[in-house]
Parts: C-alpha cells; structure tokens; sequence
C-alpha cells in the first residue's frame, strides 16, 4: 500500500496508536480499494483504532471506519455515508447541540463550525 501519487479516489488518515505524550499517531494514505487497505491495516498496524476516509477531489471527510467497524465494499457506499452521518447526529444530540426537530447543528453558546456546514451539505444532497 502507497502512501505516494494522488490519482486514488479516497485519502485515508488512520490512527495507528497513542504517542508516548498523549497525542495521536496517525499517517496518511492514498487508497483505490477499502477492502484492501483494511487487510492492509491489519497486516502492517494490527493495533490500529480507525480511519477517517476523504474525497480525494473535494477534500471532503465522507465516512470513518473502525478495527471493529470495518469497510464491507471496495468503495464507499450510500449506506456507508449514511450511517456516519447519522453517528455524528447521535453523538451530537448526546451533547445537545442538535435540534431533534430538523438536522440543524445549534448551540446557543457557539457558532456552526465550517465541519458541521459541511456535513449539512452532504446531508442535503442525500435528501
């Protein structure tokens, strides 16, 4: 698995373990096939936590996997962006900054980051 070129469709940052100070160590990697960079991952980095997978084009997060959680298709699926955005709506209404009547981020106390505007609109192209 390369970490080199940039004609893969998807760019994966995967947690590898904690640092010695607390911090995470995580590497990047350009990725054409989910499936094989996960059998990859369990190769080289048996210890590995989750990886966070980017549109290599937009930049965009789309999904995120974990040891225990992982890829069931070579690409990323509609199911795949589906339950993660509704995994980020979970733990955001655990926090109560989530209205429940509308997927709208709010917290009185704080603005929208420019993370949450984007996942509205993945959320709004899905609908």
């Amino acid at each position: 698995m390369s970490n080199k070129g940039n004609s893969a469709p998807y760019v994966c940052v995967v947690k590898i373990c904690n640092r010695p100070n607390g911090s995470a160590y995580c590497i990047k990697y350009h990725v054409n096939n989910l499936l094989k960079f996960t059998r990859f991952l369990d190769r080289q980095w048996p210890v590995w936590k989750w990886f966070n997978v980017f549109d290599n084009h937009t930049a965009l997060q789309v999904t995120s996997f974990t040891n225990r959680r992982k890829p069931l298709s070579p690409k990323v699926t509609q199911g795949d962006i589906t339950s993660y955005l509704d995994l980020l709506t979970h733990k955001k209404q655990k926090r109560g900054r989530l209205n429940d009547t509308k997927a709208e981020w709010r917290n009185a106390n704080s603005p929208v980051t420019a993370g949450e505007r984007r996942l509205l609109a993945m959320e709004n192209q899905l609908a």
